[in-house]
């Protein structure tokens, strides 16, 4: 498969999921069924609450399922990500990011089409997408761009980011870190599997699981 089919198929992938996507939110009876089959979990605590993390494998699908409440609400709500907190506590983040989400409107998810990314991108993509545009936590819409023109997609870089229009760029890099530049945030691993990670890093912080 050519390179430019690999992203071209790469984009219409992220594109799709990003647009369609829904919260991984499951009501009780898929708790009850995961940990009859999955008795593995532990409890995990940010020094001032403590979660039930239930470790997820189902067919091909290997995860966690963080179980947490959310303020005003005697219901719990169970989300899954491909990595829990114990696995993710080495992920060191820019902790103003928070701060700069909230005036948000408008968030895009950008990749450079020319960096040869697979689908383990997209999945990083929609691990963090399936917090920011859920009603429930941030409900801001989520949409994917370029960083540089690519079959009339748009195109966003850190320079378009502004006070209510944050752009997260995902990329490869020397190093893993999660940081934000102004109202640019950018999420750069050396593996597209440091990007899952780094993702999932990121949406704990977010929702106050981790601090």
């Amino acid at each position: 498969m050519s390179n430019e089919r690999t992203i071209k198929i790469t984009i219409y992938v992220l594109i799709a999921l990003l647009l369609g996507f829904g919260i991984f939110v499951y009501a009780n009876s898929k708790a009850n069924w995961i940990r009859g089959n999955n008795p593995s979990s532990y409890e995990y605590s940010n020094g001032e609450t403590r979660f039930l993390i239930t470790n997820i494998k189902e067919q091909n699908y290997v995860g966690s399922q963080i179980r947490f409440y959310l303020p005003k609400s005697d219901q719990p709500y169970l989300l899954d990500l491909r990595y829990g907190p114990l696995q993710l506590e080495d992920v060191e983040i820019d902790r103003t990011i928070k701060q700069r989400l909230l005036d948000d409107k408008q968030i895009f998810i950008t990749i450079d089409p020319k960096a040869g990314l697979t689908g383990k991108t997209t999945i990083a993509a929609l691990e963090i997408t399936k917090v920011l545009n859920n009603e429930y936590f941030f409900h801001i819409p989520v949409n994917a761009s370029m960083i540089s023109p690519y079959r009339g997609y748009a195109v966003k870089t850190c320079e378009d980011a502004n006070q209510f229009e944050t752009v997260m760029w995902f990329r490869l890099g020397e190093e893993n870190s999660v940081k934000a530049d102004r109202n640019c945030v950018i999420l750069t691993g050396k593996t597209e599997e440091d990007l899952i990670r780094e993702a999932d890093r990121l949406a704990l912080y977010l929702l106050g699981i981790m601090k």
